[in-house]
């Protein structure tokens, strides 16, 4: 026989030297944070210049002779002050948007680790059912019910149990050679040619092996899994129910998140109404008179 039974003796799994690190939310464009960055830098350099025309005007109240630039700046002080209402006033939208936008990135970044998370969860499941099986389908009596089709058993050819026998070997790396094995083959490169072999099965890729096909083959153990042949008496109903409350779990895990997110936001609405209350038309117009401003003034 190919396949061989091996014992592994119960052992504690070794601790781990390094914690995962967690992937982080994104964050806004770069795009934004560019034009942030420009509001912020307007509204400092309006608010120093509100601050030297407030020493003019201090030097002029005292009395102090002021130059013509002086006092020509000073005549600009109320359309200064303005624009550096307005400035701030854009500071407060822009910062809202990055709020809101964040809150976006970060809403769709947590949908997606789900469902990254199911994708992977689904993936190792499928491999641990492929090594199961491959592993168990190496004894006389387990061969002959699937040759025949006894006891569940779906029926299987003579090639299909070689060609399993061949998967299995190509599947589990090994740091000891077989006999009549050169032992060239370093167990890395063992470990990465089964790690494609597994890929490409799992896949079901249309790629060449063993005289088949990768599809082919995931066919094969779809079949024998769907046979339920190795399964206990009950395991069907148990597997199906372990499926259900995983199922659940995430979608609670999913109703929590939206409950949070809808009490945030909601908040968050509650504080921000008293200022939305400033007419759309007004705000329009002074921050395009800002703009425009800006563009022709030295700061």
């Amino acid at each position: 026989m190919v396949f061989q039974s091996r014992v592994v003796a119960a052992r504690r799994m070794p601790s781990a030297s390094q914690k995962s690190e967690k992937q982080a939310p994104p964050g806004v464009p770069e795009s934004f944070s560019q034009a942030l960055s420009v509001v912020e830098k307007k509204a400092r350099n309006l608010e120093k210049r509100k601050g030297k025309l407030d020493q003019y005007r201090d030097l002029y109240k005292s009395g102090k002779e002021l130059n013509d630039d002086q006092k020509s700046a000073i005549q600009k002080y109320n359309e200064v002050v303005h624009s550096l209402e307005i400035v701030r006033d854009m500071q407060k939208q822009f910062a809202a948007i990055n709020a809101e936008t964040l809150k976006v990135l970060k809403k769709q970044w947590k949908r997606e680790m789900t469902e990254r998370k199911q994708h992977e969860v689904a993936l190792y499941r499928e491999l641990l059912q492929v090594q199961d099986l491959l592993a168990n389908m190496g004894g006389d009596d387990v061969r002959q019910d699937f040759l025949h089709g006894r006891n569940r058993a779906c029926v299987l050819s003579e090639e299909n149990l070689n060609q399993l026998d061949g998967l299995y070997k190509m599947v589990s790396p090994s740091r000891e050679p077989e006999e009549g094995d050169t032992g060239l083959e370093s167990f890395a490169q063992q470990v990465a040619a089964s790690a494609e072999h597994i890929y490409n099965l799992i896949e079901a890729r249309p790629k060449g092996v063993l005289d088949t096909t990768y599809k082919d083959l995931r066919a094969v153990l779809t079949s024998i899994a769907d046979s339920h042949y190795f399964d206990t008496e009950g395991a069907s109903e148990e597997a199906a129910a372990a499926a259900a409350v995983a199922e659940g779990e995430t979608k609670e895990e999913e109703e929590e998140e939206e409950e949070e997110e809808a009490a945030e936001e909601e908040g968050q609405q509650q504080e921000q109404q008293p200022q939305q209350e400033t007419a759309g038309a007004r705000r329009a117009f002074d921050i395009c008179y800002c703009w425009r401003w800006m563009c022709v003034q030295c700061c």
